[in-house]
């Protein structure tokens, strides 16, 4: 194979690369791995722990931040696995509530607020 082909083929290989990878932005740079929502809620950043397959939504367990992935459920595969996820960070109340007729919905705890991840991903 000439020497002029070969760079022809390797800068198609790298196009098609590039262009599976989605698109780029120039100084684009990955949203923060936090382990604490202090100053985060309400900001996109990534949490890297432990998935458990809970009622409410996927949990995704850190070191010293857990929190329940919104929106698809994670693939079957990534439970009981360590993934990192991405998405908003948001506080929830996700407390039972008792209804007019005395029904109690499902929950946690009267009262208990949960830290989500909204628009929740695997991050690349």
């Amino acid at each position: 194979m000439s020497v002029h082909l070969m760079s022809v083929f390797l800068w198609f290989v790298a196009s098609l690369a590039a262009a599976c990878a989605g698109p780029q932005v120039a100084g684009e740079t990955s949203p923060p791995l936090v382990t604490t929502a202090d100053g985060h809620v309400g900001t996109v950043v990534r949490v890297r722990g432990h998935v458990v397959r809970a009622k409410f939504a996927d949990l995704v367990q850190g070191e010293g931040l857990s929190v329940y992935c919104l929106g698809e459920r994670l693939p079957d595969a990534l439970i009981d696995t360590i993934v990192t996820v991405q998405g908003t960070l948001a506080e929830r109340d996700t407390g039972a509530r008792e209804t007019p007729d005395g029904a109690i919905s499902q929950g946690t705890a009267p009262g208990t607020t949960s830290l989500v991840i909204e628009g929740c991903e695997v991050a690349p």
